[in-house]
């Protein structure tokens, strides 16, 4: 999370395609917020 504060525009871009992810394949998800954790 240290990079959000670098790229706060990056972190909410990712966030907004989070969001689409949950609306549309809730499956993925998890495995879409696993990759943002590792970065």
């Amino acid at each position: 999370m240290e990079n959000d504060s670098d790229h706060p525009a990056e972190g909410f871009a990712d966030f907004v395609i989070l969001s689409v992810s949950i609306k549309s394949s809730p499956g993925p998800l998890f495995d879409r917020l696993t990759d943002i954790e590792n970065l």
